[in-house]
């Protein structure tokens, strides 16, 4: 079977587009957490972004997006903030789609914690280097 040009590229779009590679406009949204550490407001912006809880407080910053998987129904968002400020415990903001509109948001203090996440002994621990903040919060915008 000789498959046609017009078809591998059709093929090639359709397989992007189930992948959310076929999104041109950055993802943005307004999430609000309720209850302890968690309650505050995060905000994603085109270009910048904004996380206040009664944990830390994260100034507006711009960000390097460092994985961006976008589907219909599930979604994972990890970004790099790069002027958060000196009240900001966190590096690294990860968002993890869970169902409907709710999301679990975490913030890593560095890309080190972030990477070594699932390592025995960085998850849980009680040393600043890892402490991480891990909050269920639903998308309002």
């Amino acid at each position: 079977m000789q498959i046609s040009q017009k078809m591998l590229a059709s093929l090639a779009a359709c397989a992007m587009a189930g992948l959310g590679m076929a999104a041109e406009t950055p993802f943005t949204g307004i999430f609000g957490g309720a209850g302890g550490f968690c309650l505050g407001a995060l905000h994603i912006h085109a270009q910048a972004v904004e996380w206040n809880t009664s944990y830390s407080v994260c100034e507006t910053s711009n960000y390097e997006v460092l994985e961006e998987k976008i589907w219909k129904k599930k979604s994972h968002l990890v970004w790099l903030l790069k002027n958060p400020g000196e009240k900001c415990r966190f590096e690294i903001i990860e968002a993890q789609h869970v169902k409907n509109q709710g999301w679990n948001i975490t913030g890593y203090p560095s890309r080190e914690a972030f990477e070594k996440k699932g390592q025995p002994g960085w998850v849980d621990s009680a040393l600043p280097g890892r402490q991480i903040l891990s909050c269920s919060m639903v998308k309002v915008d």
